[in-house]
């Protein structure tokens, strides 16, 4: 079995001892204010039938005039059941698919929309296959948890391939961060070193491949994989490996409950008894990693962009995305769990689980559907788990009183990605090189100051953002970018920014600490985070005009990029992939600041993306330079594509070249903060 010592001196060991490649890995390079990131579908027009009764809800809406877009919709009682199907209705907005609500320690379904779908449809289950994956992988001995495994960004095996979409700029990953990511290389590898039978036998223990009990006759039974073994099945990626969603969602709830895993039901809370179908021995190390890996895909991986982990309660689960039907298309998944927030100071016992959520969309893929479940645990966390309003502590990394915060919130652990090392350094001097390399080249103290105060508000809002991986945050534009300095060795006026503002952060009106983040040029108009990244909106991050910014260097700039080279870059993210060429691109959406909201791209398929997705795609193959934002028009002109843009970066909150130019005509901090987060307020961390 080959080891490998990375510089911090742990030991990456290969999966099975088969698992090859661990190397280097290069951090983002930039310099000035280059595209920072504090910081990424086709729809089906539904089927419109008779919508089943629904005390209360439905009597409103009737009264509202409301039609709703599903093909029905039910719930097991008023209250809070009811308010969470509305939610669910909401979630999922007219679109084709299927949401189920379930209490994860009995099994009683506590909404449904669309039950056809939910209980007689079967799906290939794309990424939200690999936890079972990796269970039967750990339990097989295939995979330990110092196992570790460098992407190579693409997985191929016989005729089938497959990309991955997460970032580049990452070490080798371990089980949890490989889930987290939901790395397809990774599981990819793994498929080829576990075997059919005890594959099939752990997905046949979680109820896979079986009835639930819920659908009568016309349930589906899902589909176990046969025939012959292929690595794919390991990514839920093969046409003969199927499931219902209610199978996903019961067998995700006995995943994480202690293995309990239930006949669902849908009934009334009153009276309710429910009915045990099998225990199944799941190993509490297995499960703690399982669990870790899906609370890194909502802090840092593949459901980040939803902002769950800013929530009430702490949120974990997993997305997925595969082919749709007949391979037209993608349909996504995602499967979310609600604990009490004090759930993040310990292992999450079985029994802190409270609800589970699966949403499931034709035309879409994963994160979108994290990023819309977040309704239902908003709905959720409001009501309590009786449907009463409660009180609620502030979230984690959000609360100013020293008296609540612990000594070992004052450091954070930035790991430096292409030094592959750890550091441990005080909450002012993590500002301090995060202002000294995203300021680098900033001469004016005042605007200094504001990059501090919104360095040092996104680091306290998304403290333990890696916590999965054992720090904090990366050195990267993943969390922020950071170089190593200290007081002595830093510029006098990064120093001074520092000082001046220390432990200063920005509020919103409710006193929680806010998202702030920044950009290196919003090109003229700040960009909204709903039309933007399609998740909740917030009054501090919506669109205004920036007079500020458009005379800098990144007001504007012009692309040309080839048909061949576009439609090479798009083909790697299924979103975008309509074939070897494209015959039309257009913008089918703007939002009120100018930026491509939805893109079509048409090519032997048509696909429909947004258009920060659409600009994140194009960046990951042709480099980060290629489309600096998404406020760009677009024209064909012969055998190319014309990009005419303003800005670098999403454009979210602070724009630095702007925030430079009104302190260079005498702004102070105040006056730039209000600028760029209207209605927060400054107040200081204990």
């Amino acid at each position: 079995m080959k080891t490998v010592t990375t510089n911090s001196g742990d030991p990456s060991i290969d999966v099975k001892g088969l698992l090859e490649g661990v190397g280097q890995v290069s951090g983002s390079v930039s310099s000035g204010r280059a595209a920072r990131g504090p910081g990424s579908e086709s729809r089906v027009k539904p089927k419109f039938v008779v919508a089943v009764a629904i005390v209360g809800v439905i009597l409103a809406l009737i009264g509202l005039g409301v039609r709703l877009p599903v093909e029905s919709a039910k719930s097991s009682q008023g209250g809070e059941d009811a308010a969470l199907l509305q939610a669910a209705i909401d979630t999922l907005h007219g679109r084709q698919g299927t949401v189920i609500i379930m209490d994860a320690q009995s099994g009683r379904v506590r909404a449904v929309v669309n039950p056809q779908t939910a209980f007689e449809s079967q799906f290939m289950p794309g990424s939200t296959i690999k936890p079972f994956t990796a269970l039967t992988a750990m339990r097989t001995g295939a995979l330990r948890a110092d196992s570790r495994l460098m992407c190579r960004q693409k997985y191929a095996h016989g005729s089938f391939d497959i990309s991955c979409v997460h970032p580049k700029d990452q070490p080798a990953f371990n089980a949890e961060q490989a889930l987290a990511y939901s790395c397809n290389y990774f599981f990819g590898k793994l498929g080829e070193h576990i075997a059919p039978g005890p594959f099939n036998s752990t997905l046949s223990s979680f109820g896979f491949g079986t009835r639930t009990g819920i659908g009568g006759d016309s349930e589906g039974a899902g589909q176990l994989p046969h025939g012959a073994w292929e690595s794919r099945n390991a990514i839920g990626e093969a046409p003969t490996e199927l499931v219902t969603p209610i199978q996903l969602i019961t067998a995700y709830a006995a995943l994480v409950n202690g293995g309990k895993l239930y006949f669902p039901a849908q009934a009334p809370a009153d009276g309710f008894t429910p009915r045990l179908r099998r225990q199944i021995e799941i190993n509490d190390e297995h499960r703690s990693i399982l669990i870790r890996g899906m609370r890194g895909a909502v802090e840092y991986g593949t459901a980040a962009s939803a902002n769950l982990s800013g929530g009430q309660n702490y949120i974990f689960g997993k997305t997925g995305t595969s082919d749709g039907d007949g391979g037209q298309g993608t349909q996504g998944w995602f499967v979310g769990f609600d604990a009490p927030r004090d759930a993040t100071k310990s292992e999450v016992e079985p029994t802190a689980v409270q609800l589970v959520v699966l949403v499931f969309i034709k035309g879409a893929n994963g994160k979108e559907c994290a990023a819309t479940s977040r309704a239902i645990f908003d709905e959720f966390a409001r009501k309590g788990s009786r449907g009463e309003a409660v009180a609620r502590e502030p979230t984690e990394g959000q609360r100013l009183d020293p008296v609540t915060r612990t000594s070992a919130e004052a450091t954070v652990k930035v790991h430096m990605v292409t030094e592959k090392e750890t550091r441990e350094l005080p909450i002012e001097e993590y500002v301090l090189g995060v202002i000294s390399a995203e300021g680098s080249i900033e001469p004016e103290v005042e605007a200094l100051k504001a990059l501090a105060i919104a360095a040092r508000t996104y680091g306290l809002k998304h403290l333990h953002r890696h916590e999965g991986a054992g720090y904090d945050f990366c050195s990267t534009t993943h969390c922020q970018r950071f170089v190593p300095v200290n007081f002595s060795s830093a510029s006098p006026l990064a120093v001074r920014a520092v000082n001046e503002t220390r432990g200063q952060v920005l509020l919103d009106e409710q006193g929680q600490i806010i998202d702030s983040f920044y950009s290196a040029s919003c090109g003229g108009a700040s960009a909204d985070v709903r039309s933007l990244w399609g998740t909740a909106g917030k009054s501090y991050l919506r669109t205004s005009p920036d007079p500020y910014c458009v005379t800098e260097a990144h007001a504007e700039w012009t692309d040309h990029i080839a048909n061949a080279e576009l439609a090479r870059a798009l083909a790697v993210d299924p979103r975008t992939n309509v074939g070897p060429r494209i015959s039309d691109l257009r913008i089918s959406k703007r939002d009120a600041s100018g930026r491509a909201e939805f893109i079509t791209i048409m090519g032997d398929r048509t696909r429909q993306v947004r258009g920060w997705d659409f600009k994140l795609i194009v960046g990951r193959t042709l480099g980060w330079n290629w489309l600096k934002s998404s406020r760009f028009t677009l024209n064909r002109s012969g055998g190319e594509f014309v990009f005419r843009g303003n800005g670098f970066g999403h454009g979210l909150g602070l724009c630095q070249e702007g925030a430079h130019v009104m302190a260079e005509r005498g702004a102070k901090v105040q006056q730039i903060l209000d600028q760029y987060y209207p209605g927060t307020k400054l107040g200081r961390r204990g």
